[in-house]
Protein backbone atom coordinates (compact mmCIF):
# COMPACT_ATOMS: atom_id res chain seq x y z
CA UNK A 1 0.00 0.00 0.00
CA UNK A 2 1.40 3.41 -0.96
CA UNK A 3 1.02 6.62 1.08
CA UNK A 4 -0.26 9.56 -0.90
CA UNK A 5 1.59 12.88 -1.03
CA UNK A 6 -1.28 14.69 0.69
CA UNK A 7 -1.15 12.24 3.60
CA UNK A 8 2.58 12.81 4.00
CA UNK A 9 2.10 16.59 4.02
CA UNK A 10 -0.65 16.31 6.62
CA UNK A 11 1.63 14.22 8.82
CA UNK A 12 4.48 16.72 8.52
CA UNK A 13 2.17 19.61 9.37
CA UNK A 14 0.90 17.73 12.42
CA UNK A 15 4.47 17.14 13.63
CA UNK A 16 5.31 20.81 13.06
CA UNK A 17 2.27 21.91 15.08
CA UNK A 18 3.21 19.56 17.92
CA UNK A 19 6.78 20.95 17.88
CA UNK A 20 5.50 24.55 18.06
CA UNK A 21 3.16 23.68 20.93
CA UNK A 22 6.00 22.01 22.82
CA UNK A 23 8.26 25.03 22.21
CA UNK A 24 5.56 27.38 23.50
CA UNK A 25 5.02 25.22 26.56
CA UNK A 26 8.78 25.27 27.30
CA UNK A 27 8.98 29.08 27.23
CA UNK A 28 8.53 30.79 30.62
CA UNK A 29 5.30 32.75 31.04
CA UNK A 30 5.54 36.45 30.22
CA UNK A 31 3.57 39.47 31.37
CA UNK A 32 2.75 42.43 29.15
CA UNK A 33 3.28 45.88 30.70
CA UNK A 34 -0.04 47.70 30.36
CA UNK A 35 0.56 50.85 32.40
CA UNK A 36 3.30 52.49 34.50
CA UNK A 37 1.79 54.81 37.12
CA UNK A 38 4.02 57.30 38.97
CA UNK A 39 2.79 58.70 42.29
CA UNK A 40 4.25 61.32 44.63
CA UNK A 41 5.97 63.66 42.19
CA UNK A 42 5.48 67.35 42.90
CA UNK A 43 8.11 68.92 40.65
CA UNK A 44 9.85 66.09 38.83
CA UNK A 45 8.58 65.36 35.33
CA UNK A 46 7.47 61.76 34.85
CA UNK A 47 9.70 61.46 31.78
CA UNK A 48 12.73 61.78 34.10
CA UNK A 49 11.70 58.60 35.94
CA UNK A 50 10.62 56.70 32.83
CA UNK A 51 14.05 57.40 31.33
CA UNK A 52 15.69 55.31 34.08
CA UNK A 53 13.58 52.19 33.55
CA UNK A 54 14.76 49.14 31.63
CA UNK A 55 11.21 48.50 30.38
CA UNK A 56 8.35 50.56 28.95
CA UNK A 57 4.63 50.25 28.39
CA UNK A 58 4.00 47.60 25.75
CA UNK A 59 7.04 45.47 26.69
CA UNK A 60 6.74 41.91 27.93
CA UNK A 61 8.66 40.69 30.99
CA UNK A 62 9.37 37.19 32.27
CA UNK A 63 7.14 36.51 35.26
CA UNK A 64 9.89 34.58 37.06
CA UNK A 65 12.28 37.57 36.81
CA UNK A 66 9.76 40.18 37.90
CA UNK A 67 11.08 40.70 41.46
CA UNK A 68 14.68 41.15 40.24
CA UNK A 69 13.58 43.54 37.47
CA UNK A 70 11.63 45.71 39.91
CA UNK A 71 14.54 45.79 42.38
CA UNK A 72 17.00 46.84 39.67
CA UNK A 73 14.71 49.61 38.43
CA UNK A 74 14.05 50.84 41.96
CA UNK A 75 17.82 51.31 42.30
CA UNK A 76 17.99 53.11 38.94
CA UNK A 77 15.37 55.66 40.01
CA UNK A 78 16.95 56.15 43.45
CA UNK A 79 20.34 56.78 41.81
CA UNK A 80 18.91 59.95 40.28
CA UNK A 81 19.46 61.54 43.70
CA UNK A 82 16.09 63.31 43.50
CA UNK A 83 14.12 61.19 45.96
CA UNK A 84 14.40 60.22 49.61
CA UNK A 85 12.27 57.15 49.03
CA UNK A 86 11.45 55.02 45.99
CA UNK A 87 9.04 52.08 46.07
CA UNK A 88 7.93 49.78 43.24
CA UNK A 89 4.73 47.75 43.32
CA UNK A 90 2.77 45.87 40.67
CA UNK A 91 -0.40 43.93 39.98
CA UNK A 92 -1.03 41.18 37.44
CA UNK A 93 -4.31 40.29 35.77
CA UNK A 94 -4.78 37.78 32.94
CA UNK A 95 -1.20 38.10 31.69
CA UNK A 96 -1.17 41.89 32.01
CA UNK A 97 1.17 43.84 34.29
CA UNK A 98 0.35 47.13 36.01
CA UNK A 99 3.36 48.89 37.58
CA UNK A 100 3.13 51.51 40.35
CA UNK A 101 6.08 53.74 41.33
CA UNK A 102 5.82 55.76 44.55
CA UNK A 103 8.44 58.45 45.24
CA UNK A 104 9.09 61.11 47.90
CA UNK A 105 10.98 64.11 46.61
CA UNK A 106 13.98 65.68 48.33
CA UNK A 107 14.72 69.30 49.09
CA UNK A 108 16.47 70.65 46.01
CA UNK A 109 18.02 74.03 46.87
CA UNK A 110 21.05 74.12 49.18
CA UNK A 111 22.60 77.57 49.79
CA UNK A 112 25.61 77.25 52.09
CA UNK A 113 27.81 80.06 53.43
CA UNK A 114 31.45 78.99 53.35
CA UNK A 115 34.12 79.90 55.86
CA UNK A 116 37.09 77.65 55.34
CA UNK A 117 40.83 77.30 55.39
CA UNK A 118 41.89 76.36 51.86
CA UNK A 119 44.00 73.24 52.01
CA UNK A 120 44.79 70.35 49.68
CA UNK A 121 42.76 67.76 51.63
CA UNK A 122 41.27 67.04 55.06
CA UNK A 123 44.65 65.97 56.44
CA UNK A 124 46.23 69.35 55.61
CA UNK A 125 43.14 71.17 56.89
CA UNK A 126 43.26 69.48 60.31
CA UNK A 127 47.03 70.10 60.50
CA UNK A 128 46.57 73.81 59.71
CA UNK A 129 43.79 74.26 62.28
CA UNK A 130 45.78 72.33 64.89
CA UNK A 131 48.79 74.61 64.43
CA UNK A 132 46.66 77.76 64.37
CA UNK A 133 47.63 78.56 60.77
CA UNK A 134 44.78 80.50 59.20
CA UNK A 135 46.78 82.19 56.43
CA UNK A 136 44.58 80.56 53.80
CA UNK A 137 41.24 81.63 55.29
CA UNK A 138 38.55 82.20 52.66
CA UNK A 139 34.83 82.93 52.74
CA UNK A 140 32.04 82.76 50.21
CA UNK A 141 28.68 81.31 49.20
CA UNK A 142 27.91 77.97 47.56
CA UNK A 143 24.50 77.28 46.00
CA UNK A 144 23.50 73.92 44.55
CA UNK A 145 20.06 73.79 42.94
CA UNK A 146 18.89 70.35 41.85
CA UNK A 147 15.92 69.67 39.60
CA UNK A 148 15.61 73.34 38.63
CA UNK A 149 12.72 72.92 36.19
CA UNK A 150 11.75 69.35 37.02
CA UNK A 151 14.00 67.76 34.37
CA UNK A 152 16.78 66.74 36.81
CA UNK A 153 18.88 69.78 35.96
CA UNK A 154 21.66 70.89 38.30
CA UNK A 155 22.82 74.49 38.65
CA UNK A 156 25.86 75.20 40.83
CA UNK A 157 27.30 78.55 41.81
CA UNK A 158 30.26 79.27 44.05
CA UNK A 159 31.69 82.70 44.79
CA UNK A 160 34.63 83.19 47.15
CA UNK A 161 36.81 85.99 48.53
CA UNK A 162 39.66 86.03 51.01
CA UNK A 163 42.81 83.98 50.52
CA UNK A 164 41.81 83.25 46.94
CA UNK A 165 39.04 84.57 44.73
CA UNK A 166 36.91 81.97 42.98
CA UNK A 167 33.89 81.99 40.71
CA UNK A 168 32.40 78.67 39.57
CA UNK A 169 29.23 78.32 37.49
CA UNK A 170 28.18 74.85 36.30
CA UNK A 171 24.97 73.67 34.66
CA UNK A 172 23.73 70.17 33.75
CA UNK A 173 20.65 69.66 31.57
CA UNK A 174 19.75 65.98 31.06
CA UNK A 175 17.88 64.99 27.90
CA UNK A 176 18.32 68.34 26.18
CA UNK A 177 17.73 66.28 23.03
CA UNK A 178 15.27 63.69 24.41
CA UNK A 179 14.81 61.57 21.29
CA UNK A 180 18.57 61.14 20.92
CA UNK A 181 19.00 60.66 24.72
CA UNK A 182 21.66 63.38 24.90
CA UNK A 183 22.54 65.42 28.03
CA UNK A 184 24.36 68.76 28.06
CA UNK A 185 26.92 69.99 30.61
CA UNK A 186 28.57 73.41 30.58
CA UNK A 187 30.46 75.67 32.94
CA UNK A 188 32.92 78.48 33.60
CA UNK A 189 35.58 78.67 36.34
CA UNK A 190 37.77 81.62 37.30
CA UNK A 191 40.38 81.43 40.07
CA UNK A 192 42.71 84.12 41.41
CA UNK A 193 45.22 82.58 43.84
CA UNK A 194 47.85 84.18 46.04
CA UNK A 195 49.55 80.85 46.66
CA UNK A 196 50.01 77.80 44.44
CA UNK A 197 51.39 74.30 44.79
CA UNK A 198 54.45 74.39 42.54
CA UNK A 199 55.89 70.96 43.35
CA UNK A 200 57.05 68.65 46.12
CA UNK A 201 60.22 67.60 47.91
CA UNK A 202 60.30 64.05 49.27
CA UNK A 203 56.57 64.00 48.64
CA UNK A 204 55.89 67.05 50.82
CA UNK A 205 53.85 69.79 49.17
CA UNK A 206 55.63 73.05 48.41
CA UNK A 207 53.50 76.18 48.32
CA UNK A 208 54.66 79.35 46.59
CA UNK A 209 53.26 82.69 47.74
CA UNK A 210 53.62 86.20 46.35
CA UNK A 211 52.46 88.95 48.70
CA UNK A 212 52.14 91.80 46.20
CA UNK A 213 50.08 90.08 43.49
CA UNK A 214 48.28 86.89 42.56
CA UNK A 215 50.58 83.96 41.87
CA UNK A 216 48.14 82.43 39.41
CA UNK A 217 44.99 83.44 37.56
CA UNK A 218 43.09 80.79 35.66
CA UNK A 219 40.09 80.73 33.34
CA UNK A 220 38.40 77.52 32.27
CA UNK A 221 35.27 77.15 30.14
CA UNK A 222 33.81 73.86 28.96
CA UNK A 223 30.88 72.39 27.03
CA UNK A 224 30.07 68.69 27.06
CA UNK A 225 27.45 66.29 25.74
CA UNK A 226 26.63 62.81 27.04
CA UNK A 227 24.99 60.23 24.79
CA UNK A 228 23.10 57.57 26.76
CA UNK A 229 22.89 54.29 24.88
CA UNK A 230 20.95 52.69 27.75
CA UNK A 231 20.34 53.21 31.45
CA UNK A 232 23.83 51.81 32.10
CA UNK A 233 26.02 52.86 29.13
CA UNK A 234 27.01 56.35 28.04
CA UNK A 235 29.60 58.23 26.00
CA UNK A 236 30.69 61.70 27.11
CA UNK A 237 32.48 64.25 24.91
CA UNK A 238 33.75 67.59 26.20
CA UNK A 239 35.55 70.54 24.63
CA UNK A 240 37.19 73.01 26.99
CA UNK A 241 39.69 75.83 26.95
CA UNK A 242 42.13 76.47 29.78
CA UNK A 243 44.08 79.68 30.26
CA UNK A 244 46.59 80.28 33.09
CA UNK A 245 48.45 83.52 33.84
CA UNK A 246 51.38 83.59 36.29
CA UNK A 247 53.28 86.31 38.09
CA UNK A 248 56.92 86.74 37.05
CA UNK A 249 58.00 85.72 40.54
CA UNK A 250 56.83 82.17 39.79
CA UNK A 251 60.27 81.58 38.26
CA UNK A 252 61.98 82.19 41.61
CA UNK A 253 60.40 79.11 43.23
CA UNK A 254 62.90 76.30 43.75
CA UNK A 255 62.92 72.55 44.30
CA UNK A 256 66.04 70.74 45.50
CA UNK A 257 68.08 73.92 45.00
CA UNK A 258 67.15 74.50 41.35
CA UNK A 259 64.32 76.42 39.64
CA UNK A 260 61.01 74.59 39.80
CA UNK A 261 59.91 73.45 36.35
CA UNK A 262 56.34 74.50 37.05
CA UNK A 263 55.40 75.71 33.55
CA UNK A 264 56.78 74.92 30.10
CA UNK A 265 57.73 78.39 28.82
CA UNK A 266 59.26 81.68 30.02
CA UNK A 267 56.29 83.87 29.12
CA UNK A 268 54.22 83.41 32.28
CA UNK A 269 51.26 81.86 30.51
CA UNK A 270 49.91 78.39 29.72
CA UNK A 271 46.88 77.95 27.50
CA UNK A 272 45.39 75.10 25.52
CA UNK A 273 42.07 73.65 24.35
CA UNK A 274 41.21 70.12 25.44
CA UNK A 275 39.04 67.45 23.84
CA UNK A 276 37.90 64.69 26.21
CA UNK A 277 36.09 61.41 25.53
CA UNK A 278 34.84 59.01 28.20
CA UNK A 279 32.82 55.79 27.91
CA UNK A 280 31.14 54.42 31.05
CA UNK A 281 29.33 51.16 31.79
CA UNK A 282 27.87 51.49 35.29
CA UNK A 283 25.88 48.58 36.74
CA UNK A 284 26.35 49.28 40.46
CA UNK A 285 23.33 48.98 42.73
CA UNK A 286 23.60 52.29 44.65
CA UNK A 287 26.15 54.78 43.35
CA UNK A 288 26.40 56.68 46.63
CA UNK A 289 27.55 53.51 48.46
CA UNK A 290 27.71 50.47 46.15
CA UNK A 291 27.66 46.94 47.56
CA UNK A 292 26.86 45.02 44.38
CA UNK A 293 27.60 45.32 40.67
CA UNK A 294 30.45 46.73 38.62
CA UNK A 295 31.57 49.83 36.77
CA UNK A 296 34.23 50.35 34.14
CA UNK A 297 35.31 53.49 32.37
CA UNK A 298 37.60 54.13 29.39
CA UNK A 299 38.79 57.67 28.74
CA UNK A 300 41.18 59.79 26.76
CA UNK A 301 41.94 63.45 26.15
CA UNK A 302 44.00 65.57 23.80
CA UNK A 303 45.26 68.91 25.12
CA UNK A 304 46.67 71.49 22.74
CA UNK A 305 46.24 72.02 19.01
CA UNK A 306 48.70 73.60 16.54
CA UNK A 307 48.68 77.39 16.70
CA UNK A 308 46.29 77.45 19.69
CA UNK A 309 48.42 76.21 22.58
CA UNK A 310 51.51 76.78 24.67
CA UNK A 311 51.90 73.01 25.17
CA UNK A 312 50.57 69.74 23.77
CA UNK A 313 49.99 66.38 25.46
CA UNK A 314 47.44 63.56 25.65
CA UNK A 315 46.10 61.25 28.34
CA UNK A 316 44.55 57.80 28.14
CA UNK A 317 43.37 55.44 30.83
CA UNK A 318 40.67 53.35 32.37
CA UNK A 319 39.07 52.25 35.62
CA UNK A 320 37.40 49.08 36.83
CA UNK A 321 35.50 48.48 40.08
CA UNK A 322 33.60 45.40 41.24
CA UNK A 323 31.41 45.03 44.34
CA UNK A 324 30.54 41.53 45.55
CA UNK A 325 27.96 40.80 48.27
CA UNK A 326 29.20 37.84 50.32
CA UNK A 327 26.19 37.75 52.65
CA UNK A 328 23.66 40.18 54.10
CA UNK A 329 26.36 41.89 56.17
CA UNK A 330 29.62 41.09 54.37
CA UNK A 331 30.78 42.74 51.16
CA UNK A 332 34.04 42.71 49.18
CA UNK A 333 35.08 45.42 46.71
CA UNK A 334 38.12 45.80 44.49
CA UNK A 335 39.08 48.23 41.78
CA UNK A 336 41.93 49.67 39.75
CA UNK A 337 42.62 52.76 37.70
CA UNK A 338 45.43 53.72 35.32
CA UNK A 339 46.22 57.08 33.71
CA UNK A 340 49.06 57.44 31.20
CA UNK A 341 50.26 60.78 29.81
CA UNK A 342 51.74 60.97 26.32
CA UNK A 343 54.12 63.89 25.93
CA UNK A 344 56.96 65.17 28.10
CA UNK A 345 56.30 68.90 27.86
CA UNK A 346 53.37 69.50 30.16
CA UNK A 347 52.99 71.95 33.06
CA UNK A 348 53.20 70.62 36.59
CA UNK A 349 49.59 71.49 37.40
CA UNK A 350 48.35 69.39 34.44
CA UNK A 351 50.06 66.18 35.58
CA UNK A 352 48.09 63.28 37.04
CA UNK A 353 48.80 62.74 40.71
CA UNK A 354 48.10 60.95 43.96
CA UNK A 355 47.15 63.36 46.72
CA UNK A 356 45.64 66.24 44.77
CA UNK A 357 42.49 66.30 42.64
CA UNK A 358 43.46 67.45 39.15
CA UNK A 359 39.99 66.57 37.78
CA UNK A 360 41.54 64.71 34.85
CA UNK A 361 38.39 62.73 34.22
CA UNK A 362 35.00 62.48 35.98
CA UNK A 363 34.64 59.76 38.62
CA UNK A 364 38.37 59.26 39.31
CA UNK A 365 39.67 58.87 42.88
CA UNK A 366 43.03 60.49 43.67
CA UNK A 367 43.50 59.13 47.21
CA UNK A 368 45.88 56.30 48.09
CA UNK A 369 45.13 55.50 51.72
CA UNK A 370 48.10 56.00 54.01
CA UNK A 371 49.61 58.66 51.71
CA UNK A 372 47.29 61.57 52.55
CA UNK A 373 50.24 63.72 53.76
CA UNK A 374 51.97 63.43 50.37
CA UNK A 375 51.74 64.61 46.78
CA UNK A 376 53.03 62.16 44.15
CA UNK A 377 52.75 63.34 40.55
CA UNK A 378 53.76 61.57 37.36
CA UNK A 379 53.11 60.77 33.73
CA UNK A 380 51.83 57.31 34.70
CA UNK A 381 49.67 56.77 37.79
CA UNK A 382 48.23 53.42 38.88
CA UNK A 383 46.13 52.64 41.94
CA UNK A 384 44.59 49.27 42.83
CA UNK A 385 42.42 48.90 45.92
CA UNK A 386 40.62 46.14 47.82
CA UNK A 387 38.20 46.50 50.72
CA UNK A 388 36.24 44.15 52.95
CA UNK A 389 33.14 45.63 54.61
CA UNK A 390 31.01 44.34 57.47
CA UNK A 391 27.63 45.94 58.09
CA UNK A 392 27.17 46.68 61.78
CA UNK A 393 23.95 48.30 60.60
CA UNK A 394 23.42 47.41 56.93
CA UNK A 395 22.06 50.38 55.02
CA UNK A 396 18.28 50.75 55.38
CA UNK A 397 15.67 53.48 55.16
CA UNK A 398 14.17 55.10 58.27
CA UNK A 399 11.20 57.41 58.78
CA UNK A 400 10.89 59.90 61.65
CA UNK A 401 7.67 61.87 62.05
CA UNK A 402 9.38 63.92 64.77
CA UNK A 403 11.37 65.77 62.08
CA UNK A 404 9.26 68.87 61.28
CA UNK A 405 10.20 69.01 57.59
CA UNK A 406 8.60 66.30 55.44
CA UNK A 407 11.45 66.30 52.91
CA UNK A 408 13.87 65.19 55.64
CA UNK A 409 11.72 62.58 57.41
CA UNK A 410 12.87 59.67 55.22
CA UNK A 411 16.59 58.98 55.24
CA UNK A 412 19.10 56.13 54.92
CA UNK A 413 21.33 55.01 57.76
CA UNK A 414 24.17 52.52 57.59
CA UNK A 415 27.31 51.74 59.62
CA UNK A 416 30.09 49.58 58.20
CA UNK A 417 33.44 48.39 59.50
CA UNK A 418 36.12 48.13 56.81
CA UNK A 419 39.53 46.58 56.30
CA UNK A 420 41.47 47.65 53.21
CA UNK A 421 44.67 47.31 51.21
CA UNK A 422 45.78 49.83 48.56
CA UNK A 423 48.59 49.51 46.03
CA UNK A 424 50.01 52.34 43.93
CA UNK A 425 52.76 53.01 41.41
CA UNK A 426 53.91 56.26 39.80
CA UNK A 427 56.50 56.87 37.09
CA UNK A 428 57.42 60.12 35.38
CA UNK A 429 59.05 61.00 32.06
CA UNK A 430 58.01 64.67 32.02
CA UNK A 431 60.32 67.69 32.14
CA UNK A 432 59.05 68.50 35.65
CA UNK A 433 60.20 65.19 37.16
CA UNK A 434 62.16 66.80 40.02
CA UNK A 435 60.86 64.88 43.03
CA UNK A 436 61.53 61.15 42.62
CA UNK A 437 61.20 60.16 46.27
CA UNK A 438 58.06 58.00 45.79
CA UNK A 439 58.41 57.22 42.10
CA UNK A 440 59.26 53.92 40.42
CA UNK A 441 58.50 51.93 43.56
CA UNK A 442 55.49 50.09 44.93
CA UNK A 443 53.40 52.14 47.34
CA UNK A 444 51.31 50.16 49.82
CA UNK A 445 48.67 51.36 52.25
CA UNK A 446 46.54 49.29 54.59
CA UNK A 447 44.31 49.72 57.60
CA UNK A 448 40.77 49.70 58.95
CA UNK A 449 37.95 52.18 59.22
CA UNK A 450 34.35 53.06 59.94
CA UNK A 451 31.90 54.21 57.24
CA UNK A 452 28.71 56.03 58.25
CA UNK A 453 25.90 56.74 55.76
CA UNK A 454 23.42 59.45 56.71
CA UNK A 455 20.70 61.75 55.44
CA UNK A 456 20.69 62.43 51.68
CA UNK A 457 23.31 59.66 51.34
CA UNK A 458 26.05 61.77 52.94
CA UNK A 459 29.07 59.62 53.80
CA UNK A 460 31.69 59.96 56.52
CA UNK A 461 34.75 57.68 56.43
CA UNK A 462 37.03 57.56 59.47
CA UNK A 463 40.08 55.41 58.75
CA UNK A 464 43.38 54.45 60.30
CA UNK A 465 45.96 53.77 57.57
CA UNK A 466 49.66 52.92 57.39
CA UNK A 467 52.02 53.19 54.43
CA UNK A 468 55.18 51.38 53.32
CA UNK A 469 57.32 53.81 55.36
CA UNK A 470 55.65 52.55 58.54
CA UNK A 471 53.84 55.85 59.06
CA UNK A 472 50.26 55.74 60.31
CA UNK A 473 47.46 58.15 60.99
CA UNK A 474 43.72 58.72 61.25
CA UNK A 475 42.16 60.29 58.16
CA UNK A 476 38.70 61.62 57.30
CA UNK A 477 37.01 61.35 53.90
CA UNK A 478 33.53 62.00 52.53
CA UNK A 479 33.29 59.93 49.35
CA UNK A 480 33.38 56.27 48.32
CA UNK A 481 36.95 55.05 47.90
CA UNK A 482 36.30 52.31 45.33
CA UNK A 483 33.90 53.92 42.89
Amino acid sequence: MTISTSTRLAGLLSLLCLFCLALNAAQPPRLHVQTISILGTQKTKKAVILRELTFAEGDSLEAAELAAIMSRNQQNVYNLGLFNKVEFDYETLEGKLYVFILVKERWYIFPRPHLRVEERNTYDLISAIGSGNFNRLAYGMFVKWRNVGGYNETLQFYGQLGFSKRLYIDFLRPAIFPRERIDMIMGFHHVNEKEVIYGSEEGRVRWGRIETEASQKSFNAYLGFRKRFSVFNSLYAELSFKNYLFADSIYTFQLYGEPARFITNPHGREYYPRLLLSYVNDRRDLRSFPTQGYKYQLFGSISGFPGMSSTRFAKIGGTWAHHLPLSRRWNFSYGTHHIYTIGKKLPFFAKSAIGVNRRDFPGISTTLRGYEPYLIDGSYVMMTKAELKYGLLPRKMFHLDAIPFAKFQDFPLGIYLTAFFDLGYVSDQSISNQDQFFKNKWLTGYGAGLNIIGIYDLLLRVEYARNHLGQGGIYLHSSVQIK
